[in-house]
Formats: C-alpha cells, sequence, structure tokens
C-alpha cells in the first residue's frame, strides 16, 4: 500500500492488498453480528484512509458517518462528488451499497491512477455511458488498462443500480480477490 502512495496508481497485487484491507475496514463498520450499532461512513476516499506502522488500514474522519439499519433508509445527500453513489444523490438510499460504491471507486483509481467521472450523475458523460454501456466504457483509455478480472469486479461494485450492486460477502468470494 505504500507503493500506491508513492505512484499515481498500484500494481494489481498492491491494489488487491489494499482493497482486502479498506473490505476488512469497512466490514468492521457494518458488521450485522456486533452490538453496536452498523455504520456507514458516507464519505470513503484516500484522503480518509490511513496505514499504520504495522501495515493496518484505518478510516478516518467520520464527520458525515450514520448509523444504519437495513430496513430503513438514509436520507442526508452528502459525501465527497466523484466518490459518491448515485442513488445518494436521490436523497434515498442504504448506507451499505453507498460504501461499496466508494469502495469501487477507489479501487478503479488504485489499478488507473484517476477516478472514472467526475461525479455519479447522468450530466457527467463519462457517467452516463457507464449507466447506458459498460462494453463501449471499456473502450476508453483509464478502462482498457484494466485486466478482465479487474474490469468485472469493478463493474459489480460500481452497478449504477444499488439492488445489483455487488456486496462486501460477494467482494469476498470474487475469484480476484481471492486469488
Amino acid at each position: 500500500m505504500r507503493q500506491c502512495n508513492k505512484r499515481k496508481h498500484c500494481d494489481a497485487e498492491d491494489a488487491t492488498n489494499a482493497m482486502k484491507k479498506l473490505k476488512t475496514s469497512v466490514k468492521r463498520m457494518m458488521l450485522e453480528e456486533r452490538e453496536a450499532p452498523r455504520v456507514t461512513h458516507r464519505d470513503l476516499k484516500p484522503e480518509n484512509l490511513f496505514l499504520t506502522k504495522n501495515e493496518e488500514l484505518k478510516i478516518g474522519d467520520f464527520g458525515l458517518a450514520a448509523e444504519f439499519d437495513k430496513a430503513k433508509f438514509l436520507w442526508a445527500v452528502c459525501g465527497t462528488p466523484g466518490y459518491v453513489a448515485p442513488e445518494v444523490f436521490s436523497g434515498k438510499y442504504r448506507g451499505e451499497p453507498a460504501d461499496i460504491w466508494s469502495c469501487g471507486i477507489i479501487l478503479f483509481q488504485l489499478l488507473t491512477g484517476e477516478t472514472p467521472w467526475e461525479d455519479s450523475t447522468t450530466r457527467y458523460p463519462k457517467f452516463a455511458l457507464w449507466c447506458s454501456s459498460t462494453s463501449e466504457m471499456r473502450l476508453r483509455r483509464s478502462w482498457r488498462s484494466l485486466s478482465d478480472d479487474h474490469f468485472l469486479i469493478v463493474k459489480k461494485v460500481l452497478a449504477p443500480n444499488a439492488k445489483y450492486r455487488a456486496t462486501v460477502s460477494d467482494i469476498e468470494k470474487n475469484s480476484w480477490f481471492l486469488g
């Protein structure tokens, strides 16, 4: 992960390791089994991720975080443009899929050195293209640099409809993530 900070982007192995650490931290916030309330961060981005001396990833800046229940919606439109899930802009969304979306943006950034689009609203042509044709988006420069495995996991994590988006459990079972 330290190599990721020194370069514009990471190699596949460093990106995988970074995402495993991020997944573990996000999963800790959302665990259903724990007594404490489940938490959604709502502003996951590289600037809010910190690495300890022991290479453990810590999530910081919980200023926009909220407790959540899977059965209830969140209403506050918040987060950093470019990392915010599209459903957040509707003002009615669930916490876990919104944070998973942000993890997907971070993964893309680790692999390519840039974010896939400025904002996740259809006002932005790159995002509108993603919503209408992921195969056409694949032809764009930064997307071409992704391996097929990386493209497939990014596609699942950045599904525009939260109902079809990968969950933490889905990510853990993905062959790219296990490999």
